[in-house]
């Protein structure tokens, strides 16, 4: 496990708009899929729906995400924006939405809010970028679990939001900043 945790962490720390760059290495991830679903551990969550949605602009950190989720076995869906799902009612299905908090159209939070005035039980974890300290102290909407970096890395911010679900399949409240 140390080794693709070691190799997924810089990669997703690659944030440079050099597209040529993040091509390279999105090939060389695609090649080793395999070898870090070989060394990485089984999933620890229950899913009884289709699993984790994770809503995020930035393509590469969706493509790094599904291959950390794939590599565990876990069912992932993912979109760039909430426009681009076919209906915004499906987020009912999901047991877990992961959303960036920066979107084009709209806020993670305006998202969760969105969530948890029709579909509370659904538990969403925010992501982002950047530290947003004054979002986390203004009250979220109940919907929202967890607030983590993407700086963290995407097996961290997996491990982390699998931890909104016990194994009941009942979210808990985990309203923390990992670091």
């Amino acid at each position: 496990m140390k080794v693709a945790h070691c190799f997924l962490t810089p990669l997703h720390k690659l944030t440079t708009r050099n597209t040529k760059s993040r091509r390279l290495a999105m090939y060389w991830l695609e090649d080793h899929a395999t070898t870090i679903m070989e060394i990485t551990p089984p999933p620890k969550a229950v899913f009884h729906h289709k699993g984790i949605l994770l809503i995020d602009d930035d393509p590469w950190f969706r493509a790094v995400f599904r291959v950390v989720c794939e590599a565990r076995g876990l069912p992932i869906t993912t979109f760039a924006s909430l426009a681009d799902m076919p209906s915004v009612a499906a987020l009912k299905d999901y047991d877990l939405v992961i959303v960036d908090y920066y979107l084009e159209s709209f806020t993670g939070t305006e998202i969760a809010e969105y969530v948890d005035a029709f579909f509370s039980q659904v538990p969403v974890v925010i992501v982002s970028g950047s530290q947003i300290p004054s979002a986390v102290d203004c009250g979220w909407p109940a919907s929202i679990r967890g607030f983590i970096t993407k700086t963290n890395g995407a097996h961290t911010i997996l491990d982390y939001a699998l931890q909104v679900i016990s194994p009941d399949g009942n979210a808990t409240n985990r309203i923390a900043n990992v670091n």
